[in-house]
């Protein structure tokens, strides 16, 4: 028998929807690099089949989704610089779309959320 998994909510979906959309407006009005921008919108897409990937492979699809979605970001930080992005207000989408995608996988994998522990220390995360 398969393992019964916890189902993504119509809230957690819509909650991600509305974050991709604010994420893809605040690329689109920031004068990015085209590194950065290339980046987010790599986050953007694995964002949107996250949400296909639950549907195929379930919790574990979504989280698979998630961390590349964290290398996305970590890429950006380490190619900035903590100094560039820091309070800088695509970096603050970004990242708190990316701990979005980690609370909702979460819930549904039933692990503390890997950003809510250590992202401050991570990522030099402040807010």
């Amino acid at each position: 028998m398969l393992p019964e998994e916890q189902e993504l909510l119509d809230d957690d979906k819509n909650k991600i929807l509305e974050s991709i959309e604010r994420l893809k407006q605040t690329i689109d009005e920031s004068d990015l690099p085209k590194s950065v921008r290339i980046a987010l919108l790599e986050i953007v897409r694995l964002s949107r089949n996250a949400l296909d990937q639950f549907n195929i492979h379930g919790a574990r699809g979504f989280k698979a989704a998630f961390k590349r979605m964290l290398s996305e970001l970590l890429e950006v930080y380490l190619d900035q610089g903590p100094d560039t992005v820091k309070n800088k207000s695509w970096w603050n989408q970004a990242f708190e779309h990316v701990k979005l995608i980690d609370a909702v996988a979460g819930r549904l994998l039933k692990y503390k959320p890997l950003l809510e522990s250590v992202g401050r220390l991570f990522l030099g995360y402040g807010g």
